[in-house]
C-alpha cells in the first residue's frame, strides 16, 4: 500500500530534523511554530498533529514525537504508526525503572539553558558527528525556552500514561522499535512485553542521520506490505 510518509520530531527538534522525503510540521514550541504556552501540553500537541497529518499516512514518531503518534494514533484509526526513542510507560512511577532520561536533559531544560547545556544534551545522546550535532543545535536553539518548563508541569497534568495499553489496543497499526543502545528507556523490560516490537539496535538517538537507508531497510525488513518512497533514504 501506497502511503504518505509523515514524521513527528522530539524535544528540542523540528521539522527539519525529518528524514528526506517525510512530510512533517514543527511542533508547537519548536521551530516556526511559536504557539501560546497553553499549547504545550500533551492533549494539545495530539490535536495539533491529528490535523496536520494526511489521510492514511505512515508516520515515523521519534522521542516524544512518539509518545504524540501513539496517541494521535488512537483518534486517527486511519494512519499506521512507527515509533522510536521512546519507551511506553504505564503511569509516572515508571520513569527510573523503564524512561530514564540522561542526566544532561535537566539543564537542557532549563529555560535559561547555555549553547554548552544543548551541546551537552545532543554529545549525551548522538555519536560523535560535526553535520548532525550542528543539525540538531540549530534545530534547539529555536525551540520557546518556555516549552520544556511548561511540557513537564501543567502539559502532563491530564495525560493519561497507560501507553503499553494504548499501543496493545492498536495491534498491527503500531510498531515499537528497540534498540538496546538506547541510553533514556530500559529496552530489555520492554521486550518482554506484549507489545508488536521491532528489535533494531540502531547506535544513536537519531539513526536516519547517520544512516541514509535506515527506515528504507528497517521497512523492508519486516516484509511489510507499505510502499517506502525510495526518496526517503536520501539525505
Amino acid at each position: 500500500m501506497k502511503r504518505i510518509q509523515y514524521f513527528i520530531h522530539g524535544n528540542g527538534q523540528d521539522s527539519t530534523c525529518a528524514p528526506e522525503g517525510f512530510l512533517s510540521d514543527d511542533m508547537p514550541g519548536h521551530g516556526q511554530s511559536r504557539d501560546d504556552v497553553s499549547k504545550y501540553s500533551i492533549e494539545e500537541i495530539v490535536k495539533f498533529y491529528a490535523k496536520k497529518i494526511p489521510a492514511n499516512a505512515l508516520v515515523l514518531g521519534h522521542s516524544l514525537g512518539a509518545h504524540i503518534a501513539l496517541n494521535v494514533a488512537l483518534i486517527r484509526p486511519d494512519i499506521k504508526i512507527y515509533l522510536c526513542g521512546m519507551a511506553p510507560i504505564e503511569g509516572l512511577e515508571e520513569i527510573g525503572p523503564v524512561m530514564t532520561p540522561v542526566a544532561e536533559f535537566t539543564a537542557f531544560q532549563n529555560p535559561q539553558r547555555s549553547d554548552s547545556d544543548i551541546v551537552s544534551f545532543i554529545g549525551a545522546m548522538h555519536s560523535p558527528s560535526e553535520r548532525v550535532t550542528s543539525k540538531l543545535f540549530a534545530a534547539a536553539k529555536k525551540q520557546d525556552p518556555a516549552f520544556n518548563v511548561t511540557l513537564f508541569t501543567s502539559g502532563i497534568g491530564n495525560y493519561d500514561w497507560s501507553e503499553r495499553t494504548k499501543l496493545e489496543s492498536l495491534g498491527e497499526r503500531a510498531t515499537l522499535i528497540l534498540s538496546l543502545n538506547e541510553k533514556c528507556y530500559n529496552a530489555q523490560f520492554l521486550l518482554n512485553s506484549n507489545l508488536n516490537i521491532l528489535r533494531n539496535d540502531y547506535l544513536d538517538h537519531t539513526p536516519w542521520l547517520y544512516d541514509k537507508n535506515w527506515f528504507l531497510n528497517l521497512v523492508n525488513s519486516m516484509g511489510s506490505s507499505d510502499q517506502v518512497n525510495q526518496d526517503s533514504a536520501q539525505l
